[in-house]
């Protein structure tokens, strides 16, 4: 194999391993986000079952201020039938006395049907805060996870980084200028991102189509020469 061929592929094999490295540390924010999403969530839905008390609460104590308005009135009629000298009066003092008793009792047993709900809703509640807990702290172990490893692809960045420079040593400046060309144009492309590929049963390692005669000749003779198809630089694998 040519020397230049050896060189590239070791500058490519750290160019690639750069390039999974910067996929984890730019899908960092992303990942945040929907970590961030799964507490919101968890939130929302203790905030629910929070107000699902509240509301049923409010509407006891409504409940119980009709019911006391009530009775304040059945009292207001029961002291004026003690001082009533008509029977007719007295009757329907008591008429009245009576039809707010029974809807003191109506309402006393919508305020039980209530008060079972929010014993319910409480218990829900209860559940919602224990899962946002569960979620919280599961959280928390994701977060630091990803800063860990956040902190060694930074690490392992540098490393590479300072080993890719060694490996630019002795390699003709016009080849790293076109490597460098089509690497960065692969940079963000979906698929192989290999730039330097050999030529394998007369085609090209990466989009396989076919190498001209010409192309396979000079990449015996040991010539940087490019896919016609794709641009790669290919090479003749011994």
């Amino acid at each position: 194999m040519h020397e230049w061929v050896s060189k590239l592929q070791v500058l490519q094999e750290k160019d690639l391993r750069i390039a999974k490295i910067e996929e984890q540390v730019e899908s960092a924010p992303v990942e945040r986000a929907k970590v961030q999403q799964f507490i919101d969530d968890a939130k929302a839905v203790t905030a629910a079952a929070k107000n699902q008390v509240v509301q049923e609460e409010k509407r006891l104590k409504d409940l119980d201020l009709q019911a006391e308005s009530i009775r304040t009135r059945m009292r207001d009629f029961q002291t004026k039938s003690a001082m009533i000298k008509s029977n007719d009066e007295y009757r329907a003092a008591l008429q009245q006395v009576e039809s707010c008793a029974r809807q003191v009792n109506e309402l006393e047993d919508q305020q039980l049907v209530i008060m079972d709900r929010i014993e319910a809703h409480r218990g829900g509640l209860q559940k919602a805060r224990q899962d946002q807990e569960a979620v919280e702290a599961r959280i928390r172990e994701m977060l630091t996870d990803l800063e860990t490893r956040e902190k060694n692809c930074k690490a392992q960045m540098d490393k590479l980084m300072a080993e890719r420079a060694e490996a630019l040593v002795g390699i003709d400046t016009e080849l790293v200028n076109r490597y460098e060309r089509l690497r960065l144009k692969k940079r963000h492309a979906a698929g192989d991102r290999r730039v330097l590929v050999p030529i394998r049963n007369n085609a090209c390692d990466r989009c396989h189509m076919n190498a001209i005669a010409q192309v396979r000749m000079n990449a015996r003779k040991g010539l940087p020469v490019s896919c016609e198809n794709c641009g790669a630089l290919l090479y003749w694998e011994d």
